[in-house]
């Protein structure tokens, strides 16, 4: 199953909890698979015959991502369902952990506490997901899907 996302907060923690519940992953980085090519997307997956993909890939500087559109989590998606309608698709934006300096929560604690302000999208509405919480529900909700899957063509 391959993990995009190698160096991302998100990445490195689905790659930790399959490998605590042993299941077989490829981390994957933008050279492996990168999101922002459908062919690279294409390659990738026929090479690794997949039964999941978990897209954990994304530029995550708010303010630079306007600039870099291609590598949106929205792009990678994308990119992914059109090769395979029943992919499960997880999409995550704000995050915290309590690992890694760079999450949303530390951003917004960080200007607090520094006196600045804090900008951030005035069009949406952010709930912060905890990172272990969020890998242990999708990495159930994938192995689910899966089983049922395989049920549904055993019985078909």
């Amino acid at each position: 199953m391959p993990i995009t996302g190698a160096t991302g907060t998100l990445g490195q923690a689905f790659a930790g909890a399959c490998l605590l519940r042993g299941i077989d992953h490829v981390l994957t980085d933008r050279q492996g698979l990168y999101l922002g090519a459908p062919r690279s997307v294409a390659c990738a997956l026929d090479n690794l015959s997949p039964w999941a993909v978990i897209n954990c890939a994304g530029w995550i500087r708010v303010h630079e991502a306007k600039d870099r559109a291609k590598d949106s989590k929205a792009h990678a998606d994308a990119s992914l369902e059109a090769l395979d309608r029943r992919a499960l698709l997880v999409r995550t934006a704000a995050f915290f952990s309590p690992y890694v300096r760079q999450s949303f929560a530390m951003h917004i604690i960080e200007a607090l506490r520094d006196g600045r302000r804090f900008a951030a999208a005035s069009d949406g509405v952010i709930s912060p997901t905890y990172v272990p919480d969020l890998v242990r529900a999708m990495l159930d909700l994938v192995i689910i899907v899966r089983i049922t899957r395989r049920l549904q063509v055993s019985v078909a």
